[in-house]
């Protein structure tokens, strides 16, 4: 991009320099007591007083970023600073000349309620709260915006208790006091962190309290504080986050380390979530909770984002990103903390097939598109831009490639000498990966890091020979992703866990192991893969492990092949994956007009002695989603529609083939309560019944509606609604009024209501 001037205004990763200025101490007295203006605005005071230290040792010139300010003083080391000694432009300040280490005083007058960006220090519905991520802090003071500039803050705000009756920052409360009608809080968070990490709240809020004891005996105080009226729907996530400070110091050896932890909820904040240090800010929508207004999905929602904001205080907080193409250093290993959190705690088997769905359905296809981008960007226009599914999901899957490189141990220690190094600096992917080695010492860093600067998904080819009734020959190519760029893609570093199935199930190989575990680093490799026992046709030789790297199998399994995995494989995730090819199968058939082939439905007795979760099986008996298959087989989107509405209904006929097989899926828990197992068997059901009522059993009306009327939680009353209305019944109607009428007050849930009643629109 070129402005008019011709002026390139892209940032390039390549010409990053260190800052020229460090800061030592910042303290900002924020002024919120100014009476309104003629239009009845009230203007905010910002004094800020930074410690600036040149990295070179000399005097030189001082350039801060500032952006819609008006600027009242500007002081070094207490001595006003003459006009001719200083300029101001569109984009912030500059001092030619500046000593080689003083203290810098700006005071700014900013205008929070005619804040149109929502970024900095805005304002809304009485409310003020900040979002300074990726720019905004230069918005609130003159500054160097820039991740690798860490500093302590004290930060002291002033106001009129009768308009902000609530104030708060960063850190540990210090002190508070009235004087003259205005009440005074000081803050002070001891811990150098980036200014995008700067938060303050200001406003009338309640509060809900509660408190937590480390590893390490230290008490914690915990502040939820929310729009007056939600206070009964944060008990869910005041816990969530209590279990994520244990799970950090269990698994991670990380403890809390301030007195205080303080999260926001406010419907004026505009983004989904922020972890600025010990003061997060939330929608509503990403921590609100209670079992008569919320689904078991949005209770998994509201712990996994409290989770994800509480783990960034080590990986983004403690440890930042040196420079923003850095993000998936704090967002893709936060959301892998968080996946393993939720793996550890509520997400069960099927966690990880909901992570794959997400994967390949929406990050496989922005790969695919013209948005596609590194996890790691070369450059960028605005950073905005680069908050995707490819740097946060996919960048957990390179976390993942990580782990599986260097084995568990290694991973585990890596970790530690990573947060041992880095505590307290501003660190790249380079930093992250040297804190590694693999098992048998062979280069890591470079591999890896073209898993972070490619752009697309690399396909793996795979082709199988046979040499013997007990000997197998797998070759497997890398090829190269459909965007890969300049032609120049070099191959990257693919773990594989293999294991081989027949119609005996599945066949070990030679060994005491029970799977293959090789690492693809060429662009084309042979496997000679020996077995303890002969295989009989037809088999399969599938990569199971959970999905261990965000990779495209190629791989031509006909659909007995395929039908063997769905009924043997052990791995959830794995044969998950191959019940979701014979639908895809099954749905390519009926776009060409065929009936749909029986052996492309699941085996329900094999699924019935699985002893797989109530949720695994739930995604067994459930469809892929539809952007995938129009990502893979393209089309006619009305054809594909079709096609899925006769598959959907030979399903839910084949599912209900013998209906006292299924009684036991039908149960649910007789109270609610946040818990994996009873998640899985309320999803179960629901998928069970809505399948039922679609396949004309009448008899399931009567539950369906005992369930609308008497259930102690939203999923089964709102999936009751929702399969009646799948169903096409009679009754349909008459339950989403008495569902309306039931949640009257409750504007969350009449969303959801309203969107069902437009998803059948047509259908009446």
């Amino acid at each position: 991009m070129r402005t008019d001037e011709g002026v390139d205004q892209r940032v390039y990763r390549k010409d990053y320099q260190a800052p020229a200025w460090w800061v030592d101490g910042v303290e900002l007295a924020v002024d919120l007591s100014a009476p309104a203006d003629a239009e009845g605005a009230h203007p905010v005071t910002v004094r800020c007083k930074q410690k600036l230290r040149a990295r070179s040792g000399q005097a030189g010139p001082l350039r801060l970023d500032g952006r819609e300010m008006e600027l009242l003083e500007i002081r070094v080391d207490g001595q006003p600073l003459p006009p001719s000694a200083w300029s101001l432009d569109a984009e912030g300040l500059s001092i030619p000349e500046f000593p080689a280490q003083a203290e810098l005083e700006t005071v700014g007058r900013l205008q929070p309620f005619r804040n149109a960006s929502l970024e900095g220090l805005y304002g809304s519905a009485g409310l003020l709260c900040t979002q300074c991520e990726a720019h905004g802090f230069s918005r609130i003071t003159w500054f160097q915006d820039r991740p690798d500039v860490l500093s302590t803050y004290r930060v002291e705000i002033k106001a009129d208790p009768q308009r902000y009756p609530v104030l708060l920052s960063n850190g540990n409360r210090l002190q508070e006091s009235e004087s003259d009608g205005l009440r005074t809080v000081v803050w002070e968070d001891p811990h150098p962190k980036p200014c995008y990490l700067f938060a303050l709240v200001a406003g009338r809020l309640a509060c809900v309290r509660d408190a937590y004891t480390t590893s390490e005996g230290r008490q914690v105080a915990i502040e939820f504080w929310c729009d007056p009226g939600l206070e009964g729907q944060l008990g869910h996530a005041v816990q969530s986050l209590k279990h994520a400070m244990r799970f950090d110091e269990q698994a991670y050896g990380r403890a809390y380390d301030l007195d205080l932890y303080m999260v926001v909820v406010a419907r004026a904040f505009n983004m989904g979530a922020m972890e600025n240090k010990g003061l997060n800010i939330f929608n509503p929508k990403c921590v609100l909770a209670h079992p008569e207004t919320a689904t078991d999905e949005d209770h998994v929602l509201v712990e996994a984002v409290v989770a994800h904001e509480y783990l960034h205080n080590w990986t983004g907080n403690r440890i930042t990103c040196r420079d923003w193409f850095q993000l998936s250093l704090k967002e893709g290993l936060t959301v892998y903390r968080e996946q393993d959190f939720s793996a550890a705690h509520a997400g069960g088997s099927a966690q990880r097939i909901q992570e794959v769905a997400l994967l390949k359905s929406r990050q496989f296809v922005e790969d695919a598109g013209p948005l596609a981008h590194p996890v790691r960007p070369a450059s960028y226009v605005d950073m905005n831009n680069f908050y995707t599914l490819t740097v946060y999901e996919k960048g957990a899957e390179l976390v993942r490639v990580l782990r599986a490189l260097v084995g568990e141990q290694g991973f585990a220690s890596g970790l530690q000498s990573y947060f041992d190094t880095h505590d307290g600096r501003a660190a790249t992917v380079e930093d992250f990966l040297s804190c590694f080695a693999r098992p048998d010492g062979a280069p890591l860093v470079e591999p890896m890091l073209r898993w972070y600067d490619q752009q697309g998904t690399p396909r793996l080819l795979w082709q199988l020979e046979e040499l013997g009734p007990t000997e197998l020959q797998l070759t497997l190519q890398q090829e190269a992703p459909e965007r890969a760029g300049k032609g120049d893609w070099q191959p990257v570093p693919i773990p594989l866990q293999l294991v081989a199935v027949d119609a005996q199930g599945l066949v070990p190989p030679e060994g005491d192991k029970d799977s293959i575990h090789v690492v693809l680093e060429e662009a084309q490799a042979s496997l000679s893969l020996r077995f303890a026992r002969p295989l009989q046709a037809p088999y399969a030789v599938i990569p199971v492990g959970g999905f261990p790297a965000p990779v495209l199998h190629e791989q031509k399994l006909d659909t007995a092949q395929l039908r063997l995995c769905a009924q043997h494989v052990q791995d959830p995730v794995a044969r998950w994956e191959a019940q979701q090819a014979l639908y895809r199968e099954a749905l390519s058939g009926l776009l060409k007009a065929e009936a749909p082939s029986p052996v492309a439905l699941p085996d329900m007795q094999a699924l019935a002695e699985s002893g797989l979760d109530a949720a695994v099986l739930a995604e067994m008996l459930s469809l892929p989603c539809v952007g995938t298959v129009l990502a893979e087989q393209g089309g006619d989107p009305a054809a594909l529609a079709r096609a899925y509405a006769q598959l959907d209904a030979a399903l839910a006929a084949h599912i209900w083939a013998e209906p006292a097989s299924l009684q036991a899926w039908l149960q649910t828990p007789d109270v609610w309560r946040f818990d994996v197992r009873d998640n899985g068997r309320r999803r179960l059901a629901l998928r069970v019944l809505s399948a039922g009522l679609r396949a004309g059993r009448g008899e399931l009306e009567e539950l369906a509606w005992s369930w609308l009327r008497e259930a102690d939680n939203l999923s089964q009353r709102l999936g009751a609604t929702q399969a009646l209305w799948e169903a096409g019944h009679a009754t349909r109607a008459h339950a989403l009024q008495l569902m309306s009428e039931r949640h009257a007050q409750d504007p969350l849930v009449l969303d959801r209501l309203y969107a069902l009643r437009a998803r059948f629109a047509n259908t009446d």
